[in-house]
């Protein structure tokens, strides 16, 4: 993004967070979550993300523009608010790991 290329990611989590209007935004068509871990993976529509894909490569014009409001977007992400919300993601999770009886997940909890 900070090269005014826009990206295409999956509309879930981090990326989704912060990408805001310089990005194509995958929906999330199920979810994964292994059987050792309380993390829970979004996984992306295949066709939606082909189409997308297609779209960028053969519209040079639509695939510019978006990557000038790519640039624009990412640039107002400074670092201190990337700190910040950093900060409160790994307070949150912290505090959800707190929550989770570990003695239910199988496998080795470290």
């Amino acid at each position: 993004m900070a090269c005014g290329v826009p990206c295409i990611i999956p509309d879930y989590a981090g990326p989704a967070e912060y990408a805001r209007a310089g990005c194509s935004k995958i929906p999330i068509a199920a979810y994964y979550q292994p059987e050792f871990s309380y993390t829970k993976f979004g996984i992306v529509d295949a066709e939606e993300m082909a189409t997308d894909m297609m779209v960028m490569a053969k519209g040079e014009g639509a695939r510019r523009a978006l990557g000038k409001i790519a640039r624009a977007e990412i640039v107002r992400y400074t670092w201190d608010k990337f700190r910040n919300s950093f900060a409160v993601e790994i307070e949150q999770g912290m505090e959800a790991a707190g929550k989770i009886d570990t003695k239910k997940i199988k496998g080795v909890w470290v």
